[in-house]
């Protein structure tokens, strides 16, 4: 394994700092941006160096990336700075020895709202940045804040001001901060992870945009950790189990989907005549997840 640790990647006044794990060889050419989590308040790319340790065993090159924190940096600092990391990879891709339509986002908690906000917003309504379309081709949210609402609370939801502050919020910002609000097909290939104990953020939230994303025909995932609670990436037991997820719906989904989708196709076409329904329309050819842009 090769690293390279310490690298600027964000604006030149508040830089921010990414470390790059990358596998001795060429790999899958693929890349994961990771985030980490602690409530956009505390955490550091270091939280995550075994998880990406375990994804470059696995082929891929991992880049965990630090983010600005509330409540020195307000909102929307944190998703300008993942914006930016995202950027930096595939500017980068070259370097990296990667492909720039293999780029994926992984993120816990706050960083999984993060990694699923981008995911949803390529062009950046919430960070009302300069840098344009931004776009990933395939995200893992584990355990994430699937909104902002102020009001009533919803499971999976989080209050306004823990990530405004006190003072009233327009409406749109907080449909803008809310990975739930870009729900829509051209949402890229998506696996969410949740403990089904986690009393601090509910699995209910991953479970309703997962199945949001199902209802408009994008390719999602769920995996459901029964006996676990919130901050799953602090279990390090849980890590190898947990990448072993992520590993083979990165491979079907954005670094080789063309076996995976000709082996549906073949399945459906091995069918006897009459057996079961007729064939679905969106398995009578290959169909490539997540190449849109």
């Amino acid at each position: 394994m090769k690293t390279q640790t310490g690298i600027a990647y964000a604006l030149p006044e508040t830089p921010e700092l990414l470390d790059v794990y990358q596998p001795d060889d060429s790999g899958k050419r693929a890349a994961v941006l990771m985030l980490h989590g602690g409530g956009w308040r505390v955490g550091s790319r270091s939280d995550l160096a075994p998880h990406a340790e375990a994804l470059v065993k696995r082929g891929f090159t991992a880049v965990v990336a630090d983010y600005r924190l509330i409540p020195d940096h307000p909102w929307p600092a944190q998703i300008r700075d993942v914006r930016a990391a995202i950027k930096w990879v595939r500017d980068n891709a070259d370097a990296l020895g990667i492909e720039p339509d293999r780029i994926a986002a992984l993120g816990y908690s706050a960083g999984a709202h993060l990694a699923a906000l981008a995911a949803g917003d390529p062009d950046g309504a919430a960070a009302k940045d300069n840098l344009g379309r931004v776009p990933l081709n395939a995200v893992v949210p584990c355990e994430p804040i699937i909104g902002v609402q102020a009001g009533q609370y919803e499971r999976g939801y989080t209050p306004a001001w823990s990530l405004f502050g006190p003072e009233p919020v327009p409406t749109q910002d907080l449909r803008d901060a809310s990975p739930i609000t870009f729900v829509h097909p051209g949402f890229p290939p998506s696996c969410f992870c949740h403990g089904v104990e986690d009393i601090q953020l509910s699995c209910v939230g991953s479970i309703t945009i997962q199945q949001a994303l199902s209802r408009v025909g994008a390719v999602s995932d769920l995996h459901l950790f029964s006996t676990y609670s919130h901050a799953l990436w602090r279990i390090k037991s849980l890590i190898e189990p947990l990448m072993d997820v992520v590993a083979p719906f990165l491979d079907r989904t954005m670094v080789d989907p063309k076996p995976y989708a000709a082996e549906i196709v073949d399945f459906w076409a091995s069918l006897p005549p009459g057996f079961g329904h007729a064939v679905p329309a969106e398995y009578t050819e290959v169909k490539i997840p997540g190449r849109s842009g």
